[in-house]
Protein backbone atom coordinates (compact mmCIF):
# COMPACT_ATOMS: atom_id res chain seq x y z
CA UNK A 1 0.00 0.00 0.00
CA UNK A 2 1.37 3.17 -1.23
CA UNK A 3 2.42 5.79 1.56
CA UNK A 4 -0.40 7.83 -0.01
CA UNK A 5 -2.90 5.87 0.38
CA UNK A 6 -2.53 5.14 4.08
CA UNK A 7 -1.95 8.93 4.54
CA UNK A 8 -5.67 9.20 3.38
CA UNK A 9 -6.99 6.81 5.17
CA UNK A 10 -5.81 7.90 8.36
CA UNK A 11 -7.10 11.40 7.26
CA UNK A 12 -10.31 9.72 6.85
CA UNK A 13 -10.65 8.11 10.22
CA UNK A 14 -9.42 11.49 11.43
CA UNK A 15 -12.50 13.13 9.80
CA UNK A 16 -14.70 9.98 11.47
CA UNK A 17 -13.16 11.03 15.10
CA UNK A 18 -13.90 14.09 14.37
CA UNK A 19 -17.55 13.67 13.86
CA UNK A 20 -18.17 11.84 16.41
CA UNK A 21 -16.51 13.82 18.82
CA UNK A 22 -18.68 16.76 17.38
CA UNK A 23 -21.93 15.14 17.94
CA UNK A 24 -20.96 14.05 21.02
CA UNK A 25 -19.94 17.89 21.83
CA UNK A 26 -23.84 19.21 20.48
CA UNK A 27 -25.56 16.33 22.25
CA UNK A 28 -23.97 17.43 25.41
CA UNK A 29 -24.44 21.17 24.29
CA UNK A 30 -28.01 20.16 23.53
CA UNK A 31 -28.55 18.63 26.86
CA UNK A 32 -27.04 20.95 28.89
CA UNK A 33 -28.93 23.93 27.37
CA UNK A 34 -32.26 22.19 27.32
CA UNK A 35 -30.98 21.32 31.15
CA UNK A 36 -30.44 24.83 31.93
CA UNK A 37 -33.63 26.00 30.35
CA UNK A 38 -35.44 24.08 32.52
CA UNK A 39 -33.49 24.83 35.52
CA UNK A 40 -34.22 28.97 34.64
CA UNK A 41 -38.32 27.88 33.86
CA UNK A 42 -38.45 26.07 37.21
CA UNK A 43 -36.33 28.39 39.15
CA UNK A 44 -39.03 31.39 37.73
CA UNK A 45 -42.32 29.31 38.86
CA UNK A 46 -40.92 28.39 42.56
CA UNK A 47 -40.22 32.48 42.67
CA UNK A 48 -43.27 32.99 41.16
CA UNK A 49 -44.95 30.97 43.48
CA UNK A 50 -42.74 32.08 46.72
CA UNK A 51 -43.94 35.42 46.34
CA UNK A 52 -47.54 34.35 46.41
CA UNK A 53 -47.01 32.28 49.45
CA UNK A 54 -45.08 35.03 50.72
CA UNK A 55 -48.24 37.43 50.42
CA UNK A 56 -50.53 34.52 52.06
CA UNK A 57 -48.85 34.21 55.41
CA UNK A 58 -48.78 37.89 55.62
CA UNK A 59 -52.36 38.19 55.51
CA UNK A 60 -53.86 34.97 57.12
CA UNK A 61 -52.10 33.95 60.76
CA UNK A 62 -53.04 31.31 62.41
CA UNK A 63 -54.59 31.08 66.05
CA UNK A 64 -51.71 29.76 68.49
CA UNK A 65 -53.51 27.31 71.29
CA UNK A 66 -52.58 26.27 74.81
CA UNK A 67 -51.18 23.11 75.35
CA UNK A 68 -50.96 22.17 71.61
CA UNK A 69 -47.46 19.94 70.37
CA UNK A 70 -45.92 18.74 67.21
CA UNK A 71 -43.46 16.74 66.38
CA UNK A 72 -40.41 16.67 64.41
CA UNK A 73 -38.51 13.78 62.89
CA UNK A 74 -34.53 13.85 61.22
CA UNK A 75 -33.46 10.19 59.32
CA UNK A 76 -30.94 9.33 57.38
CA UNK A 77 -32.08 6.62 55.70
CA UNK A 78 -28.76 5.58 53.70
CA UNK A 79 -26.91 2.55 54.93
CA UNK A 80 -23.81 0.11 53.30
CA UNK A 81 -25.82 -3.03 55.56
CA UNK A 82 -27.99 -4.53 53.07
CA UNK A 83 -28.32 -4.76 49.79
CA UNK A 84 -29.55 -1.81 47.74
CA UNK A 85 -32.91 -2.24 47.01
CA UNK A 86 -34.01 -3.51 50.40
CA UNK A 87 -32.08 -0.74 52.99
CA UNK A 88 -33.93 2.04 50.78
CA UNK A 89 -37.04 0.47 50.95
CA UNK A 90 -36.30 -0.20 55.13
CA UNK A 91 -35.96 3.43 54.90
CA UNK A 92 -39.03 4.22 53.33
CA UNK A 93 -40.99 2.01 55.43
CA UNK A 94 -39.78 4.12 58.63
CA UNK A 95 -40.96 7.15 56.71
CA UNK A 96 -44.48 5.59 56.19
CA UNK A 97 -44.54 4.47 59.79
CA UNK A 98 -43.42 7.56 60.89
CA UNK A 99 -46.83 9.44 58.77
CA UNK A 100 -48.78 6.23 60.59
CA UNK A 101 -47.86 7.94 63.99
CA UNK A 102 -48.95 11.17 62.77
CA UNK A 103 -45.63 13.13 62.85
CA UNK A 104 -46.14 16.41 61.80
CA UNK A 105 -42.36 16.94 60.38
CA UNK A 106 -39.95 14.79 58.84
CA UNK A 107 -36.33 15.91 57.28
CA UNK A 108 -35.00 13.07 55.63
CA UNK A 109 -31.49 11.99 53.82
CA UNK A 110 -29.90 10.16 51.10
CA UNK A 111 -33.37 9.09 49.91
CA UNK A 112 -33.04 7.26 46.59
CA UNK A 113 -35.03 8.80 43.63
CA UNK A 114 -36.82 6.11 42.57
CA UNK A 115 -37.68 5.12 46.49
CA UNK A 116 -38.86 9.28 46.80
CA UNK A 117 -41.12 8.98 44.00
CA UNK A 118 -43.05 5.84 45.61
CA UNK A 119 -42.55 7.26 48.47
CA UNK A 120 -44.46 10.68 48.08
CA UNK A 121 -47.27 8.00 46.36
CA UNK A 122 -47.71 6.36 49.55
CA UNK A 123 -47.76 9.50 51.72
CA UNK A 124 -50.59 11.13 49.77
CA UNK A 125 -52.86 8.65 51.53
CA UNK A 126 -51.99 10.07 54.97
CA UNK A 127 -52.21 13.35 53.29
CA UNK A 128 -48.81 13.92 53.75
CA UNK A 129 -46.26 16.32 51.17
CA UNK A 130 -43.23 15.73 50.07
CA UNK A 131 -40.88 18.55 48.89
CA UNK A 132 -37.19 18.78 47.91
CA UNK A 133 -34.99 18.10 44.70
CA UNK A 134 -32.22 15.70 43.87
CA UNK A 135 -28.97 17.43 44.80
CA UNK A 136 -27.47 17.19 41.24
CA UNK A 137 -30.89 18.96 40.10
CA UNK A 138 -33.54 17.61 37.79
CA UNK A 139 -34.49 17.20 33.82
CA UNK A 140 -31.91 15.12 31.78
CA UNK A 141 -28.88 14.99 33.32
CA UNK A 142 -30.01 15.25 37.32
CA UNK A 143 -32.07 12.40 36.87
CA UNK A 144 -29.69 10.23 35.35
CA UNK A 145 -26.56 11.57 38.03
CA UNK A 146 -29.27 11.79 40.85
CA UNK A 147 -28.93 8.42 43.31
CA UNK A 148 -29.02 8.46 46.71
CA UNK A 149 -28.53 11.97 47.27
CA UNK A 150 -32.03 13.22 48.09
CA UNK A 151 -32.68 15.84 50.65
CA UNK A 152 -36.49 16.00 51.25
CA UNK A 153 -38.82 17.49 53.82
CA UNK A 154 -42.28 15.79 54.52
CA UNK A 155 -44.77 17.41 56.43
CA UNK A 156 -48.71 16.43 57.45
CA UNK A 157 -49.51 19.86 57.24
CA UNK A 158 -49.29 22.90 54.25
CA UNK A 159 -46.32 23.28 53.27
CA UNK A 160 -45.49 27.23 51.77
CA UNK A 161 -42.78 28.25 50.02
CA UNK A 162 -40.73 24.74 49.25
CA UNK A 163 -37.51 26.05 47.82
CA UNK A 164 -33.91 23.61 47.43
CA UNK A 165 -31.11 25.95 47.61
CA UNK A 166 -27.09 24.48 46.76
CA UNK A 167 -24.85 24.76 48.91
CA UNK A 168 -21.40 25.57 48.66
CA UNK A 169 -19.43 21.96 47.63
CA UNK A 170 -16.60 22.85 45.38
CA UNK A 171 -13.21 22.43 46.52
CA UNK A 172 -11.46 25.51 46.62
CA UNK A 173 -7.93 25.30 46.77
CA UNK A 174 -5.47 21.74 46.08
CA UNK A 175 -5.56 20.98 48.99
CA UNK A 176 -9.40 20.48 49.90
CA UNK A 177 -9.56 18.77 46.34
CA UNK A 178 -7.20 15.94 47.44
CA UNK A 179 -8.39 15.52 50.56
CA UNK A 180 -12.20 15.49 48.96
CA UNK A 181 -10.62 12.95 46.62
CA UNK A 182 -9.41 10.72 49.60
CA UNK A 183 -12.45 10.99 51.98
CA UNK A 184 -14.97 10.45 48.78
CA UNK A 185 -17.05 13.54 50.16
CA UNK A 186 -17.04 15.68 46.64
CA UNK A 187 -20.42 15.98 45.52
CA UNK A 188 -22.94 18.60 45.61
CA UNK A 189 -24.90 19.73 49.08
CA UNK A 190 -28.20 21.33 49.30
CA UNK A 191 -30.98 22.53 51.87
CA UNK A 192 -34.60 22.16 51.36
CA UNK A 193 -36.52 24.57 53.06
CA UNK A 194 -40.49 25.78 53.45
CA UNK A 195 -42.57 27.34 55.42
CA UNK A 196 -45.43 24.57 57.73
CA UNK A 197 -48.60 25.84 58.94
CA UNK A 198 -49.20 23.90 62.09
CA UNK A 199 -53.21 24.08 63.53
CA UNK A 200 -52.45 25.41 67.12
CA UNK A 201 -48.77 26.50 66.71
CA UNK A 202 -48.63 28.57 63.86
CA UNK A 203 -46.32 28.92 60.38
CA UNK A 204 -43.24 27.80 61.11
CA UNK A 205 -40.11 28.14 58.71
CA UNK A 206 -38.38 24.34 58.35
CA UNK A 207 -34.82 23.87 57.06
CA UNK A 208 -33.46 20.28 56.01
CA UNK A 209 -29.83 19.15 54.85
CA UNK A 210 -27.05 16.86 54.98
CA UNK A 211 -23.57 18.40 55.17
CA UNK A 212 -20.23 17.32 53.72
CA UNK A 213 -18.30 14.94 55.46
CA UNK A 214 -15.02 14.42 54.46
CA UNK A 215 -13.06 18.64 54.18
CA UNK A 216 -14.02 20.31 57.42
CA UNK A 217 -13.39 23.82 55.46
CA UNK A 218 -16.38 22.74 53.18
CA UNK A 219 -18.52 22.05 55.42
CA UNK A 220 -17.61 25.32 57.31
CA UNK A 221 -18.49 27.47 54.21
CA UNK A 222 -21.70 24.55 53.94
CA UNK A 223 -23.36 26.02 57.76
CA UNK A 224 -22.26 30.06 56.92
CA UNK A 225 -24.33 29.39 53.87
CA UNK A 226 -26.87 28.11 55.69
CA UNK A 227 -26.60 30.56 58.86
CA UNK A 228 -26.91 33.34 55.97
CA UNK A 229 -30.27 31.65 54.24
CA UNK A 230 -31.79 32.05 57.61
CA UNK A 231 -30.79 35.55 58.47
CA UNK A 232 -32.17 36.30 55.08
CA UNK A 233 -35.31 34.55 55.02
CA UNK A 234 -36.01 35.99 58.61
CA UNK A 235 -34.81 39.59 57.19
CA UNK A 236 -37.87 39.04 54.90
CA UNK A 237 -40.65 37.30 57.23
CA UNK A 238 -39.39 36.53 60.67
CA UNK A 239 -41.00 33.30 61.73
CA UNK A 240 -39.99 30.48 64.52
CA UNK A 241 -37.41 27.91 62.75
CA UNK A 242 -36.87 24.19 62.95
CA UNK A 243 -34.03 22.50 60.98
CA UNK A 244 -33.33 19.33 60.48
CA UNK A 245 -30.03 17.14 59.13
CA UNK A 246 -27.23 15.07 58.96
CA UNK A 247 -24.28 17.39 59.56
CA UNK A 248 -21.72 15.10 59.70
CA UNK A 249 -20.47 17.20 62.76
CA UNK A 250 -20.02 15.48 65.80
CA UNK A 251 -20.62 17.86 69.47
CA UNK A 252 -16.63 18.16 69.94
CA UNK A 253 -16.05 19.67 66.31
CA UNK A 254 -14.93 23.01 66.35
CA UNK A 255 -17.59 23.18 63.41
CA UNK A 256 -20.13 22.12 65.72
CA UNK A 257 -19.14 24.30 68.20
CA UNK A 258 -19.45 27.44 66.57
CA UNK A 259 -22.46 26.30 64.65
CA UNK A 260 -24.32 25.99 67.91
CA UNK A 261 -23.04 29.31 69.10
CA UNK A 262 -23.83 30.81 65.69
CA UNK A 263 -27.83 29.68 65.63
CA UNK A 264 -28.08 30.34 70.07
CA UNK A 265 -27.36 33.95 69.18
CA UNK A 266 -30.33 33.68 66.73
CA UNK A 267 -32.30 32.45 69.38
CA UNK A 268 -32.23 28.89 68.00
CA UNK A 269 -31.27 25.86 70.25
CA UNK A 270 -30.33 22.17 69.84
CA UNK A 271 -31.96 19.09 70.82
CA UNK A 272 -29.56 16.60 72.34
CA UNK A 273 -29.95 12.91 73.47
CA UNK A 274 -27.85 11.04 75.37
CA UNK A 275 -27.35 8.02 72.63
CA UNK A 276 -25.36 8.57 69.87
CA UNK A 277 -27.48 8.72 66.16
CA UNK A 278 -24.66 7.50 63.96
CA UNK A 279 -24.11 4.06 64.55
CA UNK A 280 -20.29 3.66 63.25
CA UNK A 281 -19.06 2.17 60.57
CA UNK A 282 -19.60 -1.34 59.69
CA UNK A 283 -17.01 -3.95 57.72
CA UNK A 284 -17.63 -7.58 57.95
CA UNK A 285 -19.50 -7.46 61.02
CA UNK A 286 -16.98 -5.31 62.83
CA UNK A 287 -17.59 -1.38 63.54
CA UNK A 288 -14.24 0.29 62.83
CA UNK A 289 -15.35 3.24 63.75
CA UNK A 290 -16.57 4.35 66.77
CA UNK A 291 -20.43 6.12 66.92
CA UNK A 292 -20.82 9.92 67.38
CA UNK A 293 -24.09 12.42 67.47
CA UNK A 294 -24.36 13.74 63.90
CA UNK A 295 -27.79 13.71 63.37
CA UNK A 296 -29.67 17.44 65.02
CA UNK A 297 -32.87 19.27 65.33
CA UNK A 298 -32.48 22.67 65.91
CA UNK A 299 -35.21 24.68 67.27
CA UNK A 300 -36.38 28.52 67.97
CA UNK A 301 -36.50 29.13 71.85
CA UNK A 302 -40.12 29.96 71.43
CA UNK A 303 -40.33 26.18 71.78
CA UNK A 304 -39.67 23.52 74.36
CA UNK A 305 -38.94 20.02 74.31
CA UNK A 306 -41.69 17.90 75.37
CA UNK A 307 -40.39 14.63 74.21
CA UNK A 308 -36.80 13.45 73.07
CA UNK A 309 -36.83 9.36 71.12
CA UNK A 310 -34.44 7.77 69.56
CA UNK A 311 -35.65 5.13 66.49
CA UNK A 312 -33.45 2.77 65.44
CA UNK A 313 -33.72 1.51 61.46
CA UNK A 314 -32.09 -1.87 61.63
CA UNK A 315 -30.62 -1.49 58.17
CA UNK A 316 -29.34 1.78 58.08
CA UNK A 317 -26.13 3.43 59.87
CA UNK A 318 -28.02 6.29 61.47
CA UNK A 319 -30.66 6.14 63.82
CA UNK A 320 -33.99 9.01 63.28
CA UNK A 321 -34.25 11.35 65.91
CA UNK A 322 -37.38 12.30 67.12
CA UNK A 323 -38.82 15.46 69.20
CA UNK A 324 -42.02 16.87 70.89
CA UNK A 325 -42.07 20.32 70.70
CA UNK A 326 -44.71 22.52 72.46
CA UNK A 327 -45.15 26.60 72.66
CA UNK A 328 -42.85 28.11 76.25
Amino acid sequence: MSKQIKERKKFKIKIKFMDVTLCFALLVSGITLIEHGQRNAKKQAQLIRYEMDLDYIRNNPINMEEDETFSVCTINVQNKYTSEDSHFQSGADLVISLAQNSVDIVGTQEMKCSTTDTLGEDLENYQYDLIGEPRWGTGIIGNCLSFANETNSIAACEIYMPMTITLPWIPQNMEEMVQGIQEGSIMARIVTSGVCAIDGIGYVRCYNTHLDYGVDTIQKRQMDALLELIDQDNAQLPLPIIITGDFNADLESDNMKYFIDQLSQRGINVAIGEDDTYKGKLEDGIYTTLPKKVDYIFYSNMFQISEYHMLDNPSSDHKAVLVYFEHR
